[in-house]
């Protein structure tokens, strides 16, 4: 029998809206903590890395799946730049192609207690790494720790790169018109 979490709002995540006043405006942590509550979002890293992506408003350009299934496998994160182009009125083969030239990006959150702590979970992550790749994702580790103290910095690595690829395919689909 699984055993279920209760949720709890980790105290961190108002630090994380306290440190970025300027982005944080118009955003309310009750709000928050209820989207984290109905995704299942429950370790604290990974609270506190969603509640920076809320407040840098990426979903305005890509789009979050929390807890998102990946065949077999649930991945903390995905950031999909697909959602960029559901605010378009391409056709439906030009959707398409974009969205096989669209990576979606696995973020993992490690903590020492679910990762690495044993050479058999080791072995899981690195083989799980692998399937998800293969399945034509890029994935970006963090740790805890790293999440803890840049919150911000990890979103934005993410989004960046997710951003670049929403460019990148523009581009293409400018000089294929």
């Amino acid at each position: 029998m699984e055993e279920t979490l209760e949720f709890s709002l980790y105290p961190a995540c108002m630090k994380v809206l306290d440190d970025f006043p300027e982005m944080s405006f118009g955003f309310h942590m009750d709000d928050i903590a209820s989207e984290m509550e109905a995704y299942g979002i429950i370790s604290p890293p990974e609270q506190v890395w969603f509640t920076a992506a809320k407040i840098r408003r990426i979903e305005s350009r890509v789009s979050i799946k929390p807890q998102h299934q990946i065949e077999q496998f649930r991945v903390d994160f995905l950031l999909d730049p697909f959602g960029f182009f559901h605010q378009t009125f391409y056709q439906e083969s030009v959707m398409k192609k974009v969205r096989n030239l669209l990576p979606g990006y696995v973020i993992e959150i490690d903590g020492f207690e679910w990762h690495d702590k044993t050479p058999e979970q080791a072995e899981n992550d690195r083989r799980r790494e692998r399937f998800i790749t293969q399945k034509g994702y890029r994935v970006l580790r963090y740790s805890a720790r790293e999440v803890f103290r840049d919150p911000m910095a990890t979103v934005e690595e993410g989004f960046m790169m997710a951003l670049g690829d929403i460019e990148s395919v523009c581009l293409k689909m400018f000089l294929m018109d």
